[in-house]
């Protein structure tokens, strides 16, 4: 009966071994399952993000449009303003010449006037 008794000692020591590990197994079934869902969760916060990187990366593709033509709208303006004083300056010239000459002018008209 001894061989008997240690026996049944020793498979009562391996169900009580055998309980632990599988409270312990238990502990980390649970413990993965919340990492799991903490990952999960963590997954959904950077799909999310990821989104709204590309919204905010197409909006600024547009805003960059929209400024893009801006500028080559005021690049337009410019050159036009530009090319009007260029033509004003040369019109001044020529008025400027005109004067000169119509004083010329004037200045023979009065000096054969007073010869008169």
């Amino acid at each position: 009966m001894s061989v008997q008794s240690e026996a049944i000692d020793e498979v009562s020591s391996s169900i009580v071994e055998m309980a632990a590990v599988m409270e312990q197994i238990g502990a980390n079934v649970k413990s993965l399952m919340e990492a799991s869902i903490n990952t999960t969760s963590s997954i959904a916060e950077m799909d999310a993000s990821t989104k709204q990187v590309d919204e905010n990366a197409r909006e600024t593709a547009s805003i960059s449009d929209e400024v893009l033509k801006d500028a080559e709208q005021g690049r337009a303006a410019v050159e036009a303003t530009i090319a009007g004083i260029n033509q004003i300056r040369d019109s001044s010239g020529r008025t400027f010449s005109s004067i000169n000459l119509l004083s010329e002018r004037v200045s023979a008209i009065g000096s054969i006037l007073s010869v008169i």
